[in-house]
């Protein structure tokens, strides 16, 4: 097993004991539910690299490449620290870059179909993973859900970068944009990723945790599952 596949093995982990908990509770996603899918949506080179070997092996992927590519002109947001960076920042006393806050206005993910399906659903990024609601979306304007599972994404999330920690992260477009050519995917897999983190947060080690003490008990369980692998 080469790192990239120990990598998309960890993942997929990390992955499991987030269904897990998810399966605890009473959501109303549902299928062609697509109020959260984006422009927004960010994601590690990690997953853009699954992603982008998704496009290639579909019939129609020349034409999602496509409207990657016509996406890149739209407005979205753009990350200027990761999880992990944020988290240092904390832990050092010093307050993070302040960032743009992301408008769903701004449209649509370029992957998502007319019927609010998903490509790439598979290995969708994470941060479409654990977007998740307790009301329906469409109906309220926004998904509504606990502080608690907000904090279990993130710590997720911070896991995931630790994996990946010699790539970076960005948005979804942006990403798979840069990785799009088959040496640049296979230079990231092989953790030469130099010219990435030239021009994307950088990812890094997890050093502490986005979590409130008011999580630990809860948490703890969680954490024990993740630490298994």
């Amino acid at each position: 097993m080469n790192m990239y596949e120990k990598q998309r093995a960890a993942y997929a982990h990390i992955r499991e004991v987030y269904d897990r908990y998810v399966r605890t509770l009473d959501l109303a996603c549902k299928k062609g539910c697509a109020t959260c899918c984006t422009i927004n949506v960010t994601l590690t080179s990690l997953e853009a690299c699954a992603i982008a070997d998704q496009l290639d092996a579909l019939p129609r992927g020349d034409r999602l490449w496509d409207r990657v590519v016509a996406a890149s002109e739209s407005r979205r947001f753009c990350p200027q620290s990761t999880f992990n960076q944020t988290a240092r920042y904390y832990a050092d006393g010093v307050e993070p870059p302040e960032e743009e806050t992301p408008d769903p206005a701004w449209g649509p993910c370029p992957l998502l179909m007319a019927d609010g399906s998903c490509p790439v659903y598979e290995v969708r990024p994470f941060a479409c993973r654990c977007m998740v609601s307790q009301t329906a979306c469409d109906a309220a304007g926004s998904a509504a859900v606990s502080s608690f599972t907000v904090t279990v994404g993130t710590v997720m999330h911070q896991y995931i970068e630790h994996i990946d920690r010699a790539g970076v992260s960005g948005n979804l477009t942006d990403l798979l944009l840069c990785l799009r050519p088959r040496h640049a995917r296979d230079a990231c897999k092989s953790l030469v990723t130099k010219d990435l983190r030239e021009n994307f947060p950088a990812n890094t080690l997890t050093v502490a945790l986005l979590a409130g003490p008011e999580d630990k008990e809860r948490l703890a369980p969680i954490l024990d599952d993740l630490n298994r692998f």
